[in-house]
């Protein structure tokens, strides 16, 4: 994977997970029920709990994950999983979490310039036409995190479930 390729950030809701501690044992339970993960598909780099508390499960800079159903779009992009304990993401993402993902966004950005952060469901749709079981991230306010990250002085712009850098 090379660092200078990546440009998109993907942002997913865990569909029934309220922490991000519950949704790393639930994911690597040895039951067999998750082999997928183990496989290494539909992992992500990063986790935000209902706190705001951020997990790194891998180096996003050097190690891609098959997240998005993009294929091998996903190597120019980093996952980054939101709690929300709706099995269908509804519940409304807490302060904290925008406020961290904000965060989080600014460093990521320090080493890769961002161009576009999307939802999975549009990027799972845009890449393998087939959008997933669950909205992703659901009831996810882009609205309100394209201008928590204007006030950090990111100049995007905003269409359907995706934000673009306007230099683009």
């Amino acid at each position: 994977r090379v660092k200078e390729n990546i440009d998109e950030l993907i942002i997913h809701g865990t569909g029934g997970s309220e922490s991000a501690k519950g949704l790393i044992k639930w994911m690597m339970s040895p039951d067999g029920r998750h082999k997928e993960y183990s496989q290494g598909i539909g992992l992500f780099h990063y986790v935000i709990d209902l706190k705001g508390d951020i997990i790194q499960l891998y180096d996003p800079f050097n190690t891609w994950m098959f997240h998005s159903s993009s294929g091998l779009h996903d190597k120019k992009t980093i996952g980054v999983e939101l709690c929300n304990a709706d099995s269908k993401n509804q519940n409304e993402y807490t302060r904290e979490q925008y406020i961290y993902l904000v965060e989080l966004f600014k460093e990521i950005y320090k080493e890769v310039p961002i161009k576009k952060i999307s939802g999975h469901t549009v990027t799972a749709i845009e890449y393998s036409g087939k959008p997933n079981k669950t909205p992703c991230p659901g009831n996810f306010g882009w609205y309100r995190f394209s201008e928590l990250l204007r006030l950090e002085g990111f100049d995007f712009e905003m269409e359907n479930e995706k934000i673009f850098n306007i230099e683009r």
